[in-house]
C-alpha cells in the first residue's frame, strides 16, 4: 500500500447507520454504539466494512451525484488540451464510492444499470483527461504554481512520479546523469 494510499483509507468520511451498531473496538480505539439512522465520520477503511457488511451507507455528502459529474466533466472537457479546472475537495473518493455505491445497485434494475453506465463514462473521460494533462505538464522543465495548485493530491503524487520517471529516462537516452 502507497503513502497515498493510506493516508486516503485514513481519511474521515460521514456515514449513515442502516442498523443498530454496538461499541466496537478497532485497532485499540472504542467506537460506537451507533443507532439506525444515526451518522457519523469514521475512517474510510472502516466505513467501508461497516458498508460492505451492512451496517452503514455513505452519506450523500460523500458522493457524487450524475448531474455534478457532468459539470464536472463538462469543465474539464472545455479546460483545453493543457489546462485543469478544479476539481472539488475529495473528489477521487467520492467518485470511486459513487461508482462502487451504482455498481451495486445497478443489478437492481434497468435505470440503475443505466445511470451507473452514464457515471461510469463520464469519470473514465474525466480521468482520462485529467491523466493526458499530467503526463504533459510532467514532461516540461518548469510548471507554475497555479497549475500545481489546480492538482488533486492524488494528481500531484501522480504527477510527482511521471516527472520522476521521465526526467531518469531522459536523461539515459540523452547520456546525462552520470547513470
Amino acid at each position: 500500500m502507497s503513502l497515498d494510499e493510506l493516508l486516503e483509507q485514513n481519511q474521515l468520511v460521514r456515514v449513515t447507520f442502516t442498523k443498530d451498531v454496538p461499541k466496537l473496538l478497532v485497532c485499540g480505539e472504542e467506537i460506537g454504539p451507533f443507532s439506525k439512522g444515526g451518522e457519523a465520520r469514521l475512517r474510510r477503511w472502516v466505513a467501508e466494512e461497516l458498508i460492505r457488511c451492512g451496517y452503514a451507507e455513505l452519506h450523500r455528502d460523500e458522493l457524487i451525484d450524475l448531474v455534478e459529474l457532468q459539470k464536472i466533466s463538462w469543465r474539464e472537457s472545455i479546460a483545453g488540451a493543457k489546462q485543469l479546472s478544479t476539481l472539488p475537495e475529495g473528489f477521487y473518493a467520492k467518485l470511486k464510492g459513487t461508482l462502487s455505491l451504482l455498481r451495486a445497485e445497478a443489478s437492481s434494475s434497468v435505470s440503475k444499470a443505466a445511470e451507473y453506465e452514464k457515471a461510469s463514462t463520464l469519470a473514465r473521460n474525466v480521468v482520462d483527461s485529467r491523466v493526458r494533462k499530467i503526463a504533459h505538464l510532467a514532461t516540461l522543465e518548469s510548471v507554475s504554481l497555479e497549475v500545481l495548485r489546480a492538482l488533486s493530491p492524488e494528481e500531484r503524487s501522480l504527477y510527482e512520479s511521471l516527472r520522476k520517471a521521465i526526467g531518469s529516462w531522459r536523461n539515459r537516452a540523452l547520456g546525462e546523469g552520470g547513470e
